[in-house]
């Protein structure tokens, strides 16, 4: 049996139940599947969550548990049915959403990514172009697609002004680029000064140091009393139910996460044609499998200079443990990556 080093959970709780083991099965690779030598891992905020508590598709049955949903890496072996990609190639991959759409392999939501190879599927994966390093190419993904599909689910356009919560994180950077990107006039929140100047030199028009100031109060100046068009919220609490009272009339809200542990519960209706939902980009690249394709558009403008992926800290995968730390402390301003 081939064995290979990956950062596993033996339960659930803080940073130092994540432990470095060695003699983890390398997975099997079926006629559809592709297994991949991983170079870089991303790590998101659902990382950390299923870490302390597991989620609705995970629980105690399903430990030892590997971490981690997106990563990029070299293509070491191929299925006998896979025609899309071939050994030596360069790709990143989202196994996540697919592995818990068919139940395979193992029945658990996903095949992590925090480990020397992983197993994906044709359709989780892209190929990473030559201009487009791992780390990037790692970082890339989930937040990328989840901040344009989010964008799309707000019917965002030119000339719409839009409020992104948490401008700092990995999330927030690509949404305050791809805002821009379609003509809307962005408005973000961000936890320091330095935060905040950083976030306007990704385009943001507004920049509030939430520690020193109410949103709230710059929404009037900001869209010439009207209110707000767009509102993307993943604090939810305090900030949820504030951020529903800003929005103007035919205004959208997307929640999605909770990042103050606070209730993200949504009205049924509101007024005045304002309506507020959820989005989950695991839903999302469940039901539309094309989803991916996506970041063959993102890669080509981040190789043109249009598009900047913010890496704020990269750790090695025995470091998994700091890494979370470092998120939980709110320290990093974009994305954080594990190399392996």
């Amino acid at each position: 049996m081939r064995t290979m080093k990956a950062i596993q959970i033996h339960r659930f709780g803080a940073e130092d139940v994540m432990q470095l083991d060695t003699d983890v099965p390398v997975p099997e690779v079926g006629p559809r599947e592709i297994l991949i030598k991983c170079a870089a891992s991303g790590i998101n905020h659902s990382d950390l969550f299923i870490r302390e508590n597991g989620n609705i598709h995970i629980g105690p049955g399903d430990l030892p548990l590997i971490l981690g949903r997106e990563m990029a890496g070299v293509v070491a072996e191929i299925g006998e049915a896979v025609t899309e990609f071939k050994p030596g190639q360069r790709v990143v991959a989202m196994p996540a959403p697919q592995t818990r759409a068919t139940g395979l392999p193992g029945g658990k939501e996903y095949t992590g990514c925090y480990a020397e190879y992983v197993l994906a599927r044709p359709q989780d994966m892209r190929v990473v172009p030559d201009g487009v390093d791992m780390v990037t190419a790692a970082a890339t993904a989930w937040s990328w697609l989840t901040a344009w599909y989010v964008l799309e689910a707000a019917k965002i356009k030119a000339g719409d002004r839009a409020l992104i919560h948490a401008g700092g994180s990995a999330l927030g950077t690509a949404a305050i680029q791809l805002a821009k990107h379609v003509g809307a006039m962005v408005m973000t929140t961000a936890g320091s000064a330095e935060k905040c100047a950083r976030v306007k030199e990704l385009g943001a028009d507004v920049a509030v140091n939430y520690h020193e100031a109410d949103f709230v109060d710059a929404v009037p100046g900001f869209t010439d009393g009207r209110g707000l068009d767009v509102i993307v919220d993943v604090i939810a609490g305090e900030v949820l139910v504030k951020s529903l009272t800003q929005l103007a009339p035919g205004g959208r809200l997307i929640a999605l996460g909770s990042l103050s542990g606070g209730s993200r519960e949504l009205p049924p209706e509101l007024p005045g044609g304002r309506t507020a939902r959820r989005f989950s980009i695991t839903s999302h690249l469940m039901e539309y499998t094309r989803s991916m394709e996506k970041l063959d558009e993102f890669f080509a403008l981040i190789e043109s200079g249009k598009f900047k992926v913010i890496v704020d800290k990269v750790f090695p995968l025995a470091e998994a443990a700091a890494a979370h730390r470092y998120i939980e402390e709110r320290r990093n301003f974009g994305k954080i990556v594990l190399t392996v």
